[in-house]
């Protein structure tokens, strides 16, 4: 879900003439590295997390954009090695940024393929569920406030949580 969003933003119009991508790139950096320090606690050093997956999909977006071509191949393709959730996290962002740029079978197909993906690389085909929920929402009108560092400050706060928790957990089992 959160890709999704990501690439709708990505896809408003003037967004790459308000310096938007500039902006969310480095929003992703800094919270990256933030998150870094617990998501290598859970996860070892590599793959890099989400958010330099975002990063890597914002890189193509805004290659493919720009019109160079060769350039987000190579991008899509070196970063795929080294982000969470390899190709098929690019590629969902790109896909959805592309569908909501122009609305069409063809980028509809990849989304839905691409969110298949996922389960390949994570074991579970749990992202699945959030398809019809996405779907359902766009039928309906929700004036909520925007937020722009909900996301950026949620995700390394729940990560350093989960750390602090793994850390807790064997006294706290053990009095079961």
């Amino acid at each position: 879900i959160f890709a999704v969003v990501f690439a709708f933003n990505l896809a408003r119009p003037g967004a790459l003439e308000r310096h938007s991508f500039e902006r969310l790139a480095l929003r992703l950096i800094g919270f990256g590295m933030v998150a870094s320090v617990p998501y290598m606690a859970l996860n070892g050093s590599w793959p890099l997390n989400i958010l330099f997956t975002f990063l890597m999909a914002l890189a193509v977006c805004l290659l493919l954009e720009r019109g160079h071509y060769r350039f987000a191949v190579f991008c899509f393709l070196v970063g795929g090695l080294l982000v969470e959730y390899l190709w098929f996290g690019i590629a969902l962002v790109v896909a959805a940024w592309w569908y909501f740029k122009q609305p069409a079978a063809l980028p509809l197909a990849l989304l839905l393929l691409m969110w298949a993906g996922l389960g390949i690389v994570n074991g579970s085909h749990s992202a699945l569920l959030a398809i019809p929920l996405v779907w359902m929402l766009s039928l309906v009108r929700v004036n909520l406030p925007r937020s722009r560092w909900a996301f950026y400050v949620y995700y390394p706060a729940h990560l350093a949580l989960i750390v602090f928790v793994a850390a807790w957990w064997p006294s706290l089992g053990g009095q079961s």
